[in-house]
Formats: structure tokens, C-alpha cells, sequence
């Protein structure tokens, strides 16, 4: 019998290698014979760099950024012939604070743009930005106020030419509409500390953000908005 067994990580507690692994035991334990592979997933949260370097190889990029609390963490990014795999939890995730500590609204993605950064720094061609198990929901403006630091001499968004070569990508498992019932912060705004104050707060950016470009996000995944507006990247559904 031949099994194939694919499961993603569970936020916080398994990754997905460590989930397959616990499964083929299982199997393995009533069906001797099995013959069983292994596939490392990811929805572009928690093990999508795991889930690239299990697929593409590469080379792991490590450094110190900041978390969603602006306090220093060590974070990684995949690096392999001129593309650069980055995970916007190693940075900006929701397992990097502590639960009574976790609030939306004051969270950034500013550690997140540092990695970008480094990438531009470093020479790469495109980027793959997997958006997923983040701890805030600041549209992307702190990624963005990272890469201004970096590169923009005029302190605007407009006049960072080192980005201009680059093909952006955003990676989800998604397809939300940014505001409404249906909506990112309606939708997923509890799942990551959000008080029905602070989603309601959330809202009324989104709205703002929506009048600037761009309909579609998930409340994780606030880093898309941003991407796509000011980079104009692809966006892809079924990682």
C-alpha cells in the first residue's frame, strides 16, 4: 500500500514535518508494509521556509529583527539562486509574543520588511512572501516603513529605486475580501488577540486602506495590502 501523507503545521505546536513524521509512525505501527512519503506543506504560515527548502534546497539566511513588539529576535529567510523565500512569521508571527500580550493593533510587520531588506541587499530577482500565523494586522505599513529606513532617501515609499527590479509575490491560502461581513478583520481579527474594539478600530484602517489600492487580504495577512499596492505583485492562492 502506498501512502502519501501531507499534513501543514499546527500553529504553535507541530510543524509539518514533525506532524508527518508522528503519522507515518502511526501508519507504520498498523500496516508493516506501507510504503509512505512524506510531503512538507505549508499555507504560507508557520514552516512555509521548511516547506521550500524541503522542495528547492538553498541556503538559510539568519539575522536579528524585530518581532510584532519591536524587540529584537533572530529570524531566517531562504536564499537560492537569486530568489529569496521569506516567511512573514519567522519575523512577525503570533508565536513570537507572549497571549496576554497579543494586540493587533499596536503589532507591527516592521521585522518583516527588515528581512525584505536584507534580501534587496543581498542582489536577489524576486521574492516570495509567505503571509500567514502573523500577529498583527498593520497593512504592511510597518514592512513598508522598514524598506523606507533602507532605502528611500526622501523618506517616501516612491523613491526606492532598489525595489523596482524586484518581481514581489505574496503567497496565501486565501482569497478575502479586505472590509465587510465577509472581511479580514470580521473574519480572523479574534483569532489573533482582537478585542471587538480593537477589530472595530481595525475596520475603519482597512477602509482607508482599500481607498488607496487593492480588495483583498485576510486579518493575518494585512502585509498583502501593502505588497500589492506598492509593489504590484502576483498574488498566489494554494500555498
Amino acid at each position: 500500500m502506498k501512502i502519501v501523507i501531507a499534513i501543514d503545521s499546527f500553529k504553535g505546536c507541530l510543524s509539518s514535518m514533525e506532524a508527518n513524521k508522528a503519522a507515518a509512525e502511526g501508519v507504520k505501527d498498523a500496516c508493516k508494509d506501507a510504503d509512505i512519503r512524506q510531503v512538507t506543506v505549508s499555507d504560507g504560515g508557520e514552516g512555509f521556509l521548511s516547506a521550500y527548502h524541503a522542495a528547492i534546497g538553498g541556503e538559510f539566511v539568519e539575522l536579528t529583527v524585530m518581532n510584532p513588539l519591536m524587540r529584537p529576535v533572530r529570524a531566517r529567510y531562504l536564499l537560492k539562486d537569486g530568489l529569496a523565500v521569506i516567511e512573514m512569521a519567522e519575523a512577525s508571527g503570533l508565536t513570537l509574543i507572549a497571549k496576554e500580550e497579543r494586540n493587533p493593533i499596536l503589532a507591527t510587520t516592521y521585522g518583516t520588511g527588515q528581512l525584505i531588506a536584507d534580501a534587496v541587499k543581498k542582489g536577489v530577482e524576486r521574492i516570495i512572501v509567505g503571509l500567514g500565523g502573523s500577529a498583527t494586522c498593520d497593512a504592511g505599513r510597518g514592512m513598508l516603513q522598514a524598506l523606507i529606513d533602507n532605502f528611500s532617501k526622501n523618506r517616501k515609499w516612491e523613491d526606492m529605486d532598489e525595489l523596482k527590479r524586484i518581481r514581489f509575490t505574496i503567497a496565501s491560502d486565501v482569497r478575502n475580501p479586505l472590509c465587510g461581513e465577509h472581511g479580514a478583520h470580521s473574519r480572523n481579527g479574534g483569532a489573533i488577540g482582537g478585542s471587538y474594539k480593537t477589530i472595530c478600530r481595525g475596520f475603519c484602517t482597512s477602509l482607508r486602506i482599500r481607498s488607496f489600492r487593492g480588495s483583498w487580504s485576510r486579518c493575518s495577512w494585512w502585509v498583502g495590502v501593502c505588497a500589492y499596492a506598492v509593489f504590484e505583485c502576483g498574488l498566489s492562492i494554494g500555498y
